[in-house]
């Protein structure tokens, strides 16, 4: 993953590329979770000729999991459906917040399904823009621009390496130990002393997901994502050594859904 100053994200704005808000609000109380929604701070403030990424409407519904990763099969065409976006479109994808790591996952959705255009996370997110370009912000719900939908378009059939990992991967791992696995849970959460839940918001309504097991895989080692937050590059190294990684080896990253995964992967 790819990150653009603001600076870079007005420049690449100009030539032509898309914005994509891609913040997510999650919560573990029902009544916030009917009450928030990331789609009304889209309508009240965003970067000009954006449009909104619904993690939650791209998720694999399929699957009995939150968050589930999208399916290629499926992907290619809700993005030209509802963003009115084509693969060969460069994309500057940001989050409300500094403190939100949603544009990193919804890039990596992006770059995983061989998405050809350029692919850059506004560091900072919209908070950032806001304070660099104040008068360069679209603002209410009737301004938003909407695409006409079109053809995402077909792969370039080239193959690529993939990123993730999935169930039997990690399985096999406990013998070979070929990778280091990092879960990014809370500690209480990676130590079985609590449960993991959440409630999501599809198509207006609000559901509850309580099938989080306690613990963690054998041998995973663990850093919360929120560690991440304000640490600069160059003491990335020290946070993830200090978690007991070899950062010579490969490593795996684990979470309760996709999108906690996604900053240690970009880091």
């Amino acid at each position: 993953i790819t990150y653009a100053s603001v600076d870079e994200a007005h420049a690449l704005l100009r030539a032509g590329a898309r914005a994509i808000d891609a913040s997510w609000t999650s919560t573990s109380d029902a009544a916030s979770a009917a009450d928030e929604d990331a789609k009304d701070g889209f309508h009240e403030e965003r970067l000009p000729g954006a449009v909104f990424y619904d993690h939650n409407a791209f998720a694999d519904l399929s699957s009995p999991l939150p968050q589930a990763f999208p399916a290629a099969s499926e992907l290619g065409g809700a993005l030209g459906r509802t963003l009115g976006l084509s693969r060969k479109d460069d994309v500057v994808v940001y989050a409300r917040t500094s403190r939100s790591f949603a544009a990193e996952a919804c890039a990596d959705v992006l770059l995983e399904h061989g998405h050809e255009g350029a692919v850059r996370v506004l560091r900072g997110g919209l908070e950032a823009w806001v304070e660099a370009r104040p008068d360069d912000v679209e603002r209410g719900a009737d301004g938003a621009k909407t695409y006409p939908a079109v053809e995402y378009g077909a792969s370039d059939g080239k193959q690529r390496a993939t990123t993730h990992v999935n169930a039997k991967d990690l399985l096999q791992n406990l013998s070979t130990q070929r990778l280091q696995v990092l879960d990014c849970r809370q500690k209480e959460v990676f130590e079985g002393a609590m449960r993991d839940s959440a409630y999501l918001r599809i198509q207006g309504r609000v559901k509850a997901f309580d099938g989080f097991r306690e613990g963690h895989i054998p041998g995973a080692k663990n850093l919360h994502y929120a560690k991440l937050f304000g640490v600069a590059d160059g003491d990335l190294a020290e946070l993830f050594t200090g978690a007991g990684l070899d950062l010579s080896m490969p490593v795996a990253v684990v979470c309760s859904g996709g999108v906690d995964a996604s900053p240690m992967v970009a880091a």
